[in-house]
C-alpha cells in the first residue's frame, strides 16, 4: 500500500495527476486507432465529455461485427445511447458540454419573458401502475437514488436518470415532483438533511447510462419548491453519490465524473480532494466520518481508496492489499453491525462478469477474496451463464444488523448470509426461479435501507421494491410516479383515450378504456394502431421486432415481422428504433425500414406467420432512421439513414411492384441528421424536416430546402420530432430538448407551446383528430416524465395563457391566468372534466350547456373558488371573449384540494428526575396558519407557535394534543410523555454473576429489544449490563396479549429471558418471567405473552429485565454468566383511563381513549366534561372504576351490559347514565354503589285499544321513589295502570282513589309489580336513584278463590335476576309467571330462569297467610333479552287459539324428588289469562306445570282444555326428552296423535265441551328412530306424506304393518317436502333411504 501523506503530498498530487493522465491519453489513442475495444470500454466512455462520438461509434461497431451475443453484455446501453445522440454531435464530433441544455433553455426564457405561451399541458399516461400482460415485471422507470425523510416513516425520494427527483409521504401511493423546473433533470443521489428535512441535496447527471447530463449538486432549503446549483469548483459533472457528516452538516463529499469532492460550508464552496477520475461511489466508515472509501471507475480498471483523515490524503488500495486489478467498475458496501466490515464487488476486465466479492474486517486497509463465483451478474437462477450488464446495474449493501448479510444487486438481486463466500438469489427478472427468489423487474442500480424499520429498498429499472423479511418476500411500490422514458406513441384515429406507446426498460403499453396494460417486455420503440379499427394494433421491440394483436391494444402480440422472419432477411438489422408506418390510405399495407425498406401488402393476414415482407429497395448497408409517406401522394416515400453513410432519398412509386420501386438521392437540408420527417397535407410537393436546431421545408420533393426559422427565434436546442395540424394554415409543432414550440404561416416567429410541461425531451408528437372536431389533441412522449397532452393551438380569440389551479387551502382553490389580446374571460367549474363550449354571441352566467358552471365573467387575472369539499377534485375551464362575444376554444386546469393532517415529533419522552424539557415540532400536513398545543391533554391550550419548548415539572403520563387550521384537523399522540420521580424500584437482591463479555463486538449478546413501544437497537452494547430504564420505555395494558422480540447473535448458541416486577416489589419472582428463548443461533425470535389482569401496580414506571447467556437459558434474573448480557427497561401500566371520543362514541376503540388504550376489567376509568362525543355501549363492557363527570354522559344500548366491580360515581346527574331499551330488550348495568342516579327505559309495545286481552305488560320499578303519575298519557283513556291485590282477588286501578291507600302512595313500590297497557307505543323512563340493595317483599295467602296466594312482585333491578323460590322461607312456589303479551298469558318461569329487567312476576304463597321474600342483589345477571329461555329438559306443549293469536303453555317434567301429588316446590299451579285453558290435572288440582317422579310407558295425564271465544285450535310439541314419544290422545274423536313426529294437532272445540278432552302419554323411540331427529323425519296430515331430509336424493316407502310396500318415491332436495298419499286412517311404516343409511318411522294417518 503506498501512504500519501502530508510531506508528499505535492508529489502525491503528482502522481494521482499523472495516474489519470496516462489513462486518458491511453484511451484516446486506442480510439484514434480505431482498435476493436473490450465490451466495458465504451460504457464508460459515454460519460467522458471529450469523446469522439463518430470515433467511439466505430470502436463500437467494430467490436460486436461479427458477434451476436448481444443480450447482457452492454450491446443495448450502448445502442440506446447511441440513439438519443447520434443527432445532437457537434462539429467537432463532440456532444453538447454537460450544461448546454440548462443554459440555453434559461437563456431563452429570460429572452422569451414578455412572449406569451400556449399549451395546456397535463400528464396523461401514466397515472397508475400498469396491469401486466406479459411473463416478466412491468414498471414505470428507472431508479438511480434512494433516501429518507428522518421523521417520516412513509416519506420516501427518489432520484431517476431523466425525470428528476420525486417525492412520496406515503409510502408509494402516490408521488410529488421536486424538480421545480429543471429540464430532463437525471438525479443519481439524495442527500436529507436529518436534522432539517427541508434541506436537501441531489447529484445531478445518470451516473448507469448518461440519459442526462450531469451539472453537478443542487440544493434547496424549502423541501424542493426553490433549487440552486451549488457547483463552485466541480462544474457540470455527474454526481454519482452523495454523502453527509453525520454530525456536522454542512461537511459533504461528493462522488463525481470529474473526481472525489468535499464542502465544509453546505456546498457553498467544494475543493476537490481526489481528482481527477470518475468516481461512481464513497461512503464513510461507520461510527467514524474521518475514515472514508471511495470507488473509481475507468475503462483501464476500477480501484478502491482510502481516507483515513477526512479526506486529506487518499491512499490507493491495491493487489498488495488483496484487491486485484479488476473491470471498469467497482462498488462498496459497509455496515454498522461491525464498522471495520468493508466489502468490495469486482467485474472482470476481460467480459465483465462477477470477478470476486471482496472484504476487509480492517477498515479497508487488507481484503480478503470470500468468494468467484457463481456469476451473479447472469440472467440465469444460479448464475451459471455469462450475461453481465454490470458496467450499468450494479450495486452493494450489507445489512445494518447482521455484517455477514450481503446484498449485490445486477441484473438479479443476490443475497449471501456467510460473508460474500456463498450466494442465493432473491428476485429474478422473470420469474420465481421454482420458489426461491420474488420476480422483480430487471437492473438494479441502487439499495437504501430504512431508517425506521428494517427494511431493504432497491431501486431498478422498473422502480422501487422493498423487503421486510430480510429478501424472502419483495414488494413494489412505485406506485403512479412518471418516470417514464417514452420513445415513441400510437394515437388510436377513432378514439382519444386509445394509444400505445413504447418505453425505455418497460416494454410497450397500451392505454384504453381507462386501464394501462403493459403488453410487451424489454424496451419498446414505435406503436401504431390501425386507423379504421382499434382491434389491429402494433408494437416494436428494438431493431425493428413488430408484433400485431388482433384483439385490441391490450390483446396478445405475435411477431409479423423482424430480422429473418416472413421474408425479412437474416442479414437485414434495424435501427435501434425501426421506422415503420401503415400506408395513408390502405390499412392492410405497412412499410418498415431496416437497412433496406420492406413493404407488406397483407399485414392484417391470419396467422401472423402468413404475413409477407418483400423489398422495394436494394444494395443498402445503413440502417433506416426516418421514413415518411406522403398524405397527398402515397406513392412518395421519403427514407433516412444514418451511420457511416448521411443519406437521404424518395421514391415517387412506392406502390408499384417491388422490383419497380425506384430511388432518388434527396439533398440534405443542413450537415446534422435528420431526426423527423413530414409531408405536407395536401400538397404533395412539400416535405418538412427536423434536424440540428431547426426546422427546414423544401417545396420541390427535397431537392432545395429553406431553414423555417431565419429569425432564430428558436432556442439553440436539438430538435426530437415535428408533427403538422392539417387542418392549420401549416401549423407545426415541434418537439426538443425541453419542450415543444409552435408557428404557422400567419407568425414570423416560433412560440414556446408548453404551459403546464415540464422542460423535458420530447421524443415524439402526434395529434388526435376528433370526429366532432371539438376535441383536437396534441399528444407528446416525453423521455422522463411519460406521455402528455394538450390542446391545439388556436387563431382568431386566443385563449387566456398560464391558466393554473393552485390550492389555497383545504376548501379553495387559487385560479390564475393572463389576458389574451385584452379580452375578457368566462370562468366555469365542473366535479368531472366535462364542460359545453360557449356560443358565439351569447353570454352565460349560471350554466354553460353541456357542462360547467360559471364562476365568474370579467378582465380579471384571478378567482379564489371557495367553499369546496376537502380532498376533492375540481375541473376548471376559461375562455377568452372579445367585444363581439366571440369565444375562445379554451383553457383548462384542475386542482384537487388538500386536506389537513396533523402530526408533530418530540424529541424526548421519558424522565426519571420529576421533570423534562420537550421540544415539539410540527410535522403537519397542510399547516397553514395556526397551532394550538395542548401538552398536558387538560383541553386548555398552552403553545400557539409551530414549535413550541415545554417543561414538565410534576412527575405523570402526559397526552399531547396539535389542533392546526383553527381546527381543521387534531391530533393527540396518547401517552407521549412519561415523568417520573425517580426510575423503577432497584433489583436490590441481585448481584450480577460477573462474565468476560466485552461487547456486541464480540458476535454475542443482545443485539435488539421490542416490545410495544419499545424498538431499542444495541449492538453497540459493551459489557454485561445495560441501564434503559430511563431512556426506552413503553406503556402496557393488564390482561392484553403482546409480541416481544429480541435479536441475539447468530455465531454461537444462545438463550434469553425476560423478567417484568409487576408488583414493584424490587425483585423479579418466578412468576415474574414473561418470556423465554431457547439456546441456539437463530438470532431474531419472536413470542407471545399476556400481561396480568390483576396482581399490577399501576401509575408507576416497572422495571422489565432482558437477558441472554451463551450456550443455555438464564435460570434467574440476575444470571448473566457464560459471556451473558442483561438489559433493564422501563414498562408503565396506567391506572386511570380517560375518555376524550375523539374519534366517536365506540368504547372499543382506542383512539377514544386518552391514553389510546381500551380499558379492562381491572381499570378505573373517568369520563369527563367538554369531550365532543360520549360512549354509547353496543356490547357487554367492564371496568373496576367509573367515573362520569359533570357535564359528560353514558349510554347503554339495548342488548348492551356494563359491569362495574368497584366504584360508580354519576356526577351528571340521571342523565349522565342511561340505560336504553327498545322492542329487542333493554340495556344492562351491574354495580353495588349505593346512591347512583340513573335514567333507565321501558319499551311497552301498544295494544289493538279494542281488544281486553291485548297489549298488558308487567312492570316493576328499578329505581327509588319513581311516580307512578310520570307513567300516565293524556287523554287518560289511552292507558291503564294496576295494581294486584291477592287479599281483595282484584287489580286496583291507578285512576281509582283506593290506589294510593292500597300502593301506600302513587309512587312505584321497589319490587313491587305493577300491570300496565298502553294504546300507542311508548319508551317509558324511570329516573332516579338505582337500586342496588337485596328488596324485601310481603307475600300474603289472605284470598279464598282461584287466586289465593298469588302476588305481583317484581325485578327491582337495573339488570336481569335468575329466579330462585328459595328466596323465601320455603313456602313459595317453585314456579313464577310473567305475563307473555304476544301470547296473551302468563308463562311459567322455573328455578333458574330468567327474569327481565324491570319485569313483574307473579309468586305462589302455598300455605301460611304471610311471609317475606327477599330479591336478593347477589342474583342479578345480565341477561338482554325480553323474555326468559329456558334450557332444561321438560315436555312443552302449547295450545294455540289460531283466530286471537293467544297461546298457554303446559309443562310436564321428571324429577325423582317429586311425588305423586302436588309439590309445592316442582309443580306450578294453572294460572288464567286471555288464552284458552289449558293445564294437566293431577289429585284435582289443575297444574300448569306438572313434576312426575319418573316416566312409564303409556301413562296417561288428563290434560284439559276450555276453549276461548274462538272455534279453532291447535296443540304444540315444542319441547320434549331427547328420544321420548309424546302422545295425545284426543279422546272425543277416539284417536291417537304421535306429537313426536306430528309437533301440531288441529282440532275444534265447540261451547260446552267437557274439559278433560286429552290425555298425554309417553314411550320411547321405536324402529330406528334414534337415528332420527326428534322433531322430525317423516308425518302424514291432510292427505300428505311430509318428508323432512338432511341429504338429497332420498328413497321413501310407505309400509304398512305387515309390510307391504304401498306407496314408494323419491325426495329429490333437502329439507320438507310432501307426497300426496291415498291411505285409509292407520298407522304406517315410512322408510327413507340415502346413500349413506336407511332408517324408519312410525307415522299415523288421520
Amino acid at each position: 500500500m503506498k501512504e500519501f501523506n502530508s510531506s508528499t503530498r505535492q508529489f502525491a498530487c503528482i502522481l494521482v495527476f499523472l495516474f489519470f493522465s496516462s489513462i486518458a491519453v491511453f484511451a484516446q489513442e486506442n480510439i484514434s486507432g480505431e482498435e476493436p475495444l473490450n465490451h466495458g470500454f465504451w460504457l464508460e466512455r459515454m460519460q467522458d465529455t471529450n469523446v469522439d462520438f463518430y470515433q467511439l461509434q466505430r470502436s463500437f461497431n467494430q467490436y460486436w461485427a461479427n458477434r451476436s451475443d448481444h443480450k447482457g453484455n452492454g450491446y443495448k446501453i450502448f445502442r440506446r445511447w447511441e440513439y438519443i445522440n447520434e443527432s445532437r454531435v457537434e462539429a467537432s464530433g463532440r456532444l453538447q458540454s454537460p450544461g448546454f441544455v440548462l443554459k440555453e433553455y434559461l437563456k431563452y426564457m429570460q429572452l422569451a419573458a414578455s412572449r406569451s405561451a400556449a399549451g395546456n399541458w397535463q400528464i396523461a399516461a401514466p397515472d397508475a401502475y400498469p396491469v401486466n400482460a406479459t411473463s416478466q415485471p412491468t414498471g414505470m422507470g428507472r431508479i438511480n437514488a434512494i433516501a429518507f425523510h428522518p421523521t417520516e416513516v412513509n416519506t420516501i425520494y427518489i432520484g431517476s436518470p431523466s425525470g428528476g427527483i420525486w417525492k412520496t409521504t406515503n409510502h408509494g401511493l402516490s408521488w410529488t415532483d421536486l424538480s421545480a423546473g429543471l429540464p430532463s433533470l437525471g438525479v443519481s443521489s439524495i442527500v436529507v438533511n436529518p436534522e432539517n428535512p427541508d434541506v436537501i441535496y441531489i447529484g445531478t447527471g445518470d451516473r448507469d447510462a448518461n440519459d442526462a447530463p450531469g451539472i453537478g449538486v443542487y440544493k434547496t432549503t424549502d423541501g424542493g419548491q426553490h433549487w440552486t446549483q451549488i457547483n463552485g469548483t466541480m462544474g457540470n459533472v455527474t454526481v454519482g453519490a452523495l454523502i453527509m457528516h453525520p454530525t456536522d452538516r454542512s461537511i459533504l463529499y461528493a462522488a463525481t465524473s470529474g473526481g472525489i469532492y468535499k464542502t465544509v460550508n453546505a456546498g457553498a464552496t467544494w475543493t476537490g480532494v481526489l481528482n481527477p477520475g470518475n468516481f461512481k461511489d464513497i461512503q464513510f466508515k461507520p461510527g467514524d466520518p474521518t475514515v472514508l472509501y471511495a470507488a473509481y471507475s475507468s475503462s483501464g480498471g476500477a480501484w478502491f481508496y482510502r481516507s483515513g483523515n477526512s479526506g486529506v490524503n487518499w491512499s490507493w488500495i491495491s493487489t498488495s492489499n488483496g484487491v486485484p486489478a479488476a473491470g471498469s467498475r467497482m462498488v462498496i458496501g459497509t455496515t454498522p453491525a461491525d464498522p471495520d466490515y468493508v466489502y468490495l464487488v469486482l467485474i472482470k476486465a476481460s467480459d465483465k462478469t462477477f470477478q470476486a466479492l471482496l472484504r476487509s474486517t480492517d477498515s479497508g486497509l487488507n481484503f480478503t477474496t470470500q468468494s468467484t463465483s457463481p456469476n451473479i451478474f447472469d440472467y440465469a437462477c444460479n448464475g451459471s451463464g455469462t450475461a453481465t450488464q454490470a458496467t450499468y446495474d450494479l450495486c452493494i449493501t450489507a445489512d445494518p444488523l447482521d455484517k455477514n448479510v450481503v446484498y449485490v444487486g445486477s441484473i438479479n438481486n443476490w443475497k449471501s448470509t456467510d460473508g460474500g463466500s456463498t450466494w442465493s438469489i432473491t428476485t429474478h427478472w422473470s420469474g420465481d426461479c421454482n420458489g426461491s427468489a420474488t420476480a422483480v423487474h430487471a437492473d438494479q442500480h441502487v439499495y437504501g435501507w430504512s431508517p425506521h424499520f428494517h427494511r431493504l429498498y432497491v431501486g431498478h429499472d422498473g422502480g422501487l421494491t422493498f423487503t421486510a423479511n430480510d429478501g424472502g418476500e419483495w414488494t413494489e411500490i412505485t406506485g403512479p410516479l412518471p418516470i417514464t422514458q417514452l420513445y415513441k406513441i400510437g394515437q388510436s384515429a377513432i378514439s382519444q383515450d386509445v394509444i400505445l406507446y413504447g418505453q425505455q426498460d418497460n416494454g410497450s403499453n397500451a392505454l384504453a378504456g381507462g386501464v394501462l396494460t403493459t403488453v410487451r417486455g424489454g424496451d419498446g420503440t414505435e406503436c401504431l394502431v390501425d386507423y379504421t379499427s382499434e382491434n389491429y394494433c402494433y408494437n416494436t421491440y428494438v431493431q425493428g421486432d413488430i408484433s400485431r394483436s388482433v384483439t385490441g391494444p391490450a390483446g396478445f402480440y405475435s411477431n409479423v415481422g423482424s430480422t429473418g422472419t416472413n421474408g425479412i432477411g437474416s442479414e437485414e438489422s434495424g435501427a435501434w428504433v425501426t421506422p415503420y408506418f401503415l400506408d395513408k390510405t390502405n390499412p392492410s399495407v405497412m412499410f418498415a425500414g431496416y437497412q433496406n425498406v420492406f413493404r407488406c401488402d397483407n399485414i392484417k393476414a391470419s396467422p401472423s406467420s402468413s404475413v409477407t415482407w418483400t423489398a422495394i429497395s436494394s444494395g443498402e448497408s445503413e440502417t433506416c432512421r426516418v421514413m415518411e409517406q406522403s398524405a397527398a401522394n402515397t406513392d412518395i416515400l421519403y427514407v433516412y439513414r444514418l451511420n457511416a453513410v448521411n443519406k437521404l432519398q424518395r421514391t415517387d412509386n412506392a406502390g408499384d411492384s417491388p422490383a419497380s420501386v425506384s430511388w432518388t438521392i434527396c439533398s440534405l437540408p443542413v450537415a446534422s441528421p435528420i431526426t423527423d420527417l413530414k409531408t405536407h397535407p395536401t400538397d404533395e410537393n412539400i416535405v418538412y424536416a427536423a434536424a440540428g436546431t431547426s426546422i427546414y421545408k423544401s417545396v420541390d420533393k427535397g431537392i432545395t430546402w429553406s431553414d423555417m426559422d431565419p429569425l432564430v427565434s428558436l432556442p439553440d436546442l436539438f430538435i426530437n420530432c415535428l408533427v403538422i395540424d392539417k387542418n392549420s394554415n401549416e401549423g407545426i409543432y415541434i418537439g426538443n430538448q425541453a419542450g415543444v414550440w409552435y408557428k404557422d404561416a400567419t407568425m414570423t416567429s416560433w412560440m414556446l407551446f408548453s404551459t403546464g410541461l415540464p422542460p423535458v425531451d420530447i421524443r415524439e408528437l402526434e395529434i388526435f383528430y376528433d370526429p366532432t372536431g371539438t376535441q383536437h389533441r396534441l399528444k407528446a412522449a416525453t423521455y422522463g416524465r411519460g406521455l402528455w397532452q394538450s390542446d391545439l393551438f388556436e387563431s382568431g380569440v386566443l385563449n387566456p395563457t398560464g391558466f393554473e389551479a393552485e390550492v389555497s387551502s383545504n376548501t379553495s382553490i387559487d385560479l390564475t391566468w393572463a389576458l389574451s389580446q385584452g379580452n375578457e374571460v368566462l370562468l366555469a367549474y365542473n366535479t368531472s372534466p366535462t364542460f359545453g363550449n360557449p356560443v358565439d354571441g351569447s353570454s352565460y352566467t349560471t350554466t354553460i350547456p353541456g357542462g360547467g358552471t360559471v364562476l365568474y365573467n370579467g378582465d380579471d387575472v384571478s378567482f379564489n373558488h371557495s367553499g369546496l369539499t376537502q380532498n376533492t377534485t375540481y375541473y376548471y375551464k376559461i375562455w377568452s371573449c372579445d367585444g363581439a362575444m366571440n369565444y375562445s376554444s379554451g383553457s383548462t386546469a384542475n386542482a384537487t384540494t388538500t386536506y389537513s393532517v396533523a402530526d408533530f415529533n418530540a424529541d424526548n419522552s421519558l424522565s426519571c428526575s420529576g421533570n423534562l424539557t420537550v421540544n415539539f415540532t410540527d410535522a403537519s400536513i397542510g399547516a397553514w396558519n395556526s397551532w394550538a398545543w395542548d401538552v398536558d391533554n387538560d383541553g386548555v391550550t398552552d403553545y400557539t407557535t409551530q414549535n413550541p419548548t415545554h417543561t414538565y415539572n410534576q412527575a405523570g403520563l402526559y397526552s399531547v394534543k396539535l389542533t392546526i387550521n383553527n381546527g381543521a384537523a387534531s391530533t393527540t399522540k396518547h401517552n407521549l410523555i412519561l415523568v417520573m420521580a425517580d426510575g423503577p424500584e432497584a433489583n436490590t437482591t441481585c448481584t450480577f454473576i460477573a462474565n468476560s463479555n466485552l461487547g456486541n463486538g464480540y458476535g454475542i449478546g443482545i443485539y435488539r429489544f421490542s416490545l410495544a413501544g419499545i424498538d431499542n437497537t444495541t449492538q453497540e452494547n459493551d459489557g454485561d449490563y445495560q441501564n434503559y430504564t430511563c431512556s426506552h420505555w413503553t406503556l402496557l395494558e393488564q390482561g392484553t396479549e403482546y409480541t416481544l422480540t429480541i435479536q441475539t447473535g447468530t455465531a454461537n448458541n444462545e438463550g434469553a429471558a425476560v423478567y417484568i416486577d409487576y408488583d414493584n416489589s424490587g425483585t423479579f419472582e418466578s412468576v415474574e418471567r414473561v418470556a423465554t428463548f431457547p439456546s441456539n443461533k437463530v438470532g431474531t425470535r419472536s413470542v407471545n405473552f399476556s400481561t396480568p389482569s390483576t396482581g399490577i401496580e399501576t401509575g408507576k414506571g416497572l422495571r422489565l429485565r432482558v437477558l441472554s447467556k451463551y450456550s443455555g437459558v438464564p435460570s434467574m434474573a440476575c444470571d448473566v454468566s457464560s459471556y451473558g448480557q442483561a438489559e433493564d427497561y422501563t414498562v408503565y401500566f396506567e391506572h386511570t383511563f380517560a375518555w376524550d371520543g375523539s374519534s366517536g362514541t365506540d368504547w372499543e376503540v382506542a383512539a377514544n381513549w386518552v391514553n389510546d388504550l381500551v380499558p379492562v376489567a381491572s381499570s378505573e376509568v373517568v369520563i369527563p366534561g367538554g369531550c365532543s362525543n360520549y360512549p354509547v355501549l353496543a356490547s357487554g363492557v367492564a371496568c373496576k372504576d367509573l367515573t362520569i363527570s359533570g357535564g359528560a354522559s353514558l349510554v347503554i344500548n339495548p342488548g348492551a351490559a356494563l359491569t362495574i366491580t368497584g366504584d360508580l360515581t354519576n356526577e351528571a346527574g340521571a342523565e349522565g347514565l342511561i340505560i336504553k331499551s327498545d322492542a329487542g330488550g333493554t340495556g344492562s348495568l351491574l354495580h353495588s354503589t349505593t346512591g347512583v342516579q340513573a335514567t333507565i327505559e321501558r319499551y311497552i309495545g301498544g295494544s289493538s285499544w279494542g281488544s281486553h286481552d291485548d297489549g298488558w305488560h308487567l312492570l316493576s320499578s328499578p329505581v327509588a321513589s319513581q311516580s307512578v303519575s310520570d307513567f300516565t298519557v293524556d287523554p287518560a283513556t289511552d292507558y291503564d295502570f294496576y295494581a294486584w291485590s291477592e287479599a281483595g282477588d282484584e287489580w286496583v286501578n291507578f285512576k281509582d282513589g283506593s290506589f294510593s291507600v292500597f300502593n301506600n302512595g302513587n309512587n312505584f313500590v321497589p319490587g313491587r309489580g305493577y300491570l300496565i297497557a298502553y294504546k300507542n307505543t311508548v319508551i317509558q323512563r324511570f329516573s332516579g336513584v338505582v337500586n342496588t340493595a337485596d328488596v324485601t317483599m310481603n307475600l300474603t295467602r289472605t284470598g279464598s278463590n282461584d287466586y289465593a296466594g298469588f302476588n305481583l312482585i317484581g325485578n327491582p333491578f337495573a339488570s336481569a335476576v335468575s329466579w330462585n323460590p328459595d328466596w323465601a322461607s320455603g313456602n313459595v312456589g317453585g314456579v313464577a309467571y310473567i305475563w307473555d303479551e304476544a301470547g296473551k298469558d302468563y308463562i311459567p318461569v322455573e328455578s333458574g330462569d330468567v327474569i327481565p329487567s324491570m319485569n313483574g312476576m307473579m309468586v305462589y304463597l302455598g300455605s301460611g297467610n304471610m311471609e317475606d321474600i327477599i330479591i336478593p342483589s347477589g342474583s342479578r345477571q345480565h341477561n338482554p333479552q325480553s323474555w326468559y329461555k329456558t334450557s332444561v329438559d321438560r315436555i312443552l306443549l302449547v295450545a294455540h287459539d289460531l283466530t286471537s293469536g293467544a297461546s298457554k303453555q303446559c309443562i310436564v317434567r321428571f324429577n325423582p324428588e317429586a311425588t305423586g301429588g302436588f309439590d309445592l316446590k316442582y309443580d306450578g299451579l294453572y294460572l288464567k289469562g286471555y288464552a284458552p285453558e289449558f293445564y294437566t290435572v293431577s289429585e284435582g288440582r289443575h297444574l300448569t306445570v306438572n313434576t312426575l317422579r319418573s316416566m312409564q310407558d303409556q301413562s296417561e295425564i288428563p290434560l284439559s282444555f276450555v276453549k276461548s271465544s274462538s272455534e279453532s285450535y291447535s296443540v304444540e310439541l315444542a319441547g320434549s326428552y331427547t328420544g321420548m314419544r309424546v302422545l295425545l290422545k284426543d279422546k272425543k274423536l277416539s284417536q291417537t296423535v304421535d306429537l313426536t313426529q306430528q309437533r301440531h294437532y288441529n282440532f275444534s272445540s265447540a261451547d260446552g265441551e267437557a274439559p278433560d278432552r286429552f290425555e298425554l302419554s309417553f314411550t320411547t323411540v321405536g324402529i330406528d328412530e334414534d337415528n332420527m331427529n326428534v322433531l322430525g323425519g317423516a308425518w302424514m296430515n291432510d292427505g300428505c306424506l311430509y318428508i323432512n331430509s338432511s341429504a338429497v336424493n332420498t328413497a321413501y316407502e310407505v309400509l304398512d304393518l305387515q309390510g307391504q310396500i304401498l306407496q314408494a318415491g323419491s325426495a329429490l332436495t333437502s329439507g320438507i317436502q310432501a307426497f300426496p298419499v291415498r291411505l285409509p286412517a292407520g298407522i304406517y311404516i315410512v322408510r327413507l333411504t340415502s346413500k349413506s343409511r336407511s332408517i324408519s318411522v312410525k307415522v299415523v294417518n288421520f
